[in-house]
């Protein structure tokens, strides 16, 4: 249960690797490609500070926090759909990011291939 006292599924954890194999693993079957596209905005105040960030030559915080944010749910949304196909692995996983409208919109794109492997 959670903390709000709903009960959660216990979900098994997909192995998820950037490359076309799995060292020491048999890859059982192919599936299918999964795919994810996610935006997140970046809000006002963020926005600002990497403006200033950006002119300064400093990092901006409230943009690397962003895009952590958007690759979890862009991960995420890939697991779900090979879990619920029966993949127990994705492999060849590549994410994008773009910058939207004048830096205030980030989008992430993704795809990796769904696969079962022993």
């Amino acid at each position: 249960m959670d903390r709000w006292g709903e009960k959660k599924e216990r979900r098994k954890i997909m192995l998820i690797v950037t490359t076309p194999f799995i060292e020491g693993k048999k890859i059982k079957k192919y599936l299918k490609p999964v795919f994810c596209q996610a935006t997140r905005g970046v809000g006002v105040f963020r926005g600002m500070g990497a403006s200033w960030k950006g002119t300064t030559g400093g990092r901006s915080a409230g943009h690397e926090k962003s895009i952590v944010e958007i690759r979890s749910i862009a991960i995420n949304e890939m697991t779900k759909e090979a879990e619920s196909i029966g993949a127990n692995a994705l492999i060849g996983l590549n994410l994008d990011f773009e910058m939207l409208s004048g830096d205030t919109l980030i989008l992430c794109k993704g795809y990796a291939t769904a696969v079962v492997i022993e």
